[in-house]
């Protein structure tokens, strides 16, 4: 039943884009980000041991549709998006790193964004937009023994974000099939620490994430 309304929720944008002179395109892409968190946790420990934040590499794709409007620089893009954020966890003795945790957060994104391109001869252009987030699941543990030796986060962790995106890309191809290139920072507003449980010790901390992806783009009509 879901698989039937989404394909008629798209039937009818690209109908309704093709009576209003709109070009709809198909968009569907992969790639990786880099994310962190904008906040830390709350740790006492001995002075021989100290704890850094970096980034962590997680998987993200998506698929959505691109309204261009013809001889104009603008288009709008609506997409749903699977991305994992997170952040990798390091703790040292002295100088020497001894353990490497991680945080998993995996989300469902509903992104739009307004697509400017100057010009039609040069194939570079921005984005601008937001993105709506639903937490599916958080999640921490260690490099080793992932699988079966994390924390469950998620109960603890507030089940939706909301954020800008900022980006841009370049894009090649013929007439009805294009390949995009496209890099994207994301930043959630929204705290998603409940400060219980599991994030006792966690109060604050807000979503970053450096996106880059490729994909393809294909015109309807």
């Amino acid at each position: 039943m879901k698989r039937v309304l989404a394909i008629l929720l798209i039937s009818g944008l690209v109908s309704s884009a093709g009576a209003t002179g709109l070009k709809p395109a198909f968009r569907v892409w992969s790639g990786f980000n880099l994310g962190r968190y904008s906040g830390q946790p709350i740790f006492v420990t001995i002075p021989e041991i100290a704890v850094d934040y970096d980034c962590k590499t997680g998987a993200n794709f998506g698929i959505g549709i691109e309204l261009s409007i013809p001889e104009s620089p603008l288009g709008f893009i609506t997409e749903i998006d699977y991305i994992q954020k997170g952040q990798k966890e390091l703790w040292y003795y002295w100088d020497e790193l001894i353990d490497k945790y991680f945080y998993k957060l995996e989300v469902i994104s509903q992104v739009g964004l307004l697509k400017i391109q100057p010009s039609k001869r040069i194939p570079f252009y921005g984005l601008a937009g937001y993105e709506v987030s639903l937490v599916m699941n958080h999640r921490y543990g260690p490099l080793r023994g992932w699988d079966s030796d994390y924390s469950d986060f998620t109960p603890d962790t507030k089940k939706v974000d909301f954020g800008l995106v900022l980006g841009g890309g370049v894009e090649k191809g013929i007439k009805s099939l294009k390949i995009f290139f496209e890099g994207r920072y994301q930043a959630g507003f929204i705290n998603l620490s409940r400060y219980t449980g599991t994030l006792i010790n966690y109060p604050e901390f807000r979503t970053r994430a450096l996106v880059f992806c490729a994909g393809l783009k294909l015109w309807f009509f």
